[in-house]
């Protein structure tokens, strides 16, 4: 039961955003991006969000709380991305971003 109260706390605090210094999540497969991204609006409540970087993005994917993936696009290469919230539930939902180059990044969607 102390292991599992563990990653209970462990996740709190992943959720909190007292993992550290930066909003960027990896896997470890791949590369991480020192790319400046902004999500607004975040949180969001209705219509649309919109992710931008200073680098072109080849990919974007939204992932529920327990990495489940919700939709992926490949995008046009551009620095910015639009989409509608829909149907989305209420909660914390991560968007990944991987670059043309290759390179990562997550960021988290708070949705009220």
């Amino acid at each position: 039961m102390k292991f599992k109260k563990n990653i209970w706390i462990v996740g709190l605090l992943l959720l909190a955003g007292i993992s550290g210094k930066s909003e960027s999540y990896s896997s470890g497969l791949d590369n991480k991006s020192e790319a400046v991204i902004s999500v607004y609006p975040n949180p969001a409540t209705e219509g649309q969000v919109v992710v931008s970087a200073d680098k072109e993005i080849s990919k974007i994917q939204l992932l529920n709380i327990l990495g489940e993936q919700i939709f992926e696009e490949e995008t046009d290469r551009s620095t910015n991305f639009r989409f509608e919230l829909g149907d989305l539930k209420n909660g914390i939902y991560l968007i990944r971003i991987t670059f043309t180059d290759n390179t990562s990044s997550t960021k988290k969607l708070w949705v009220k």
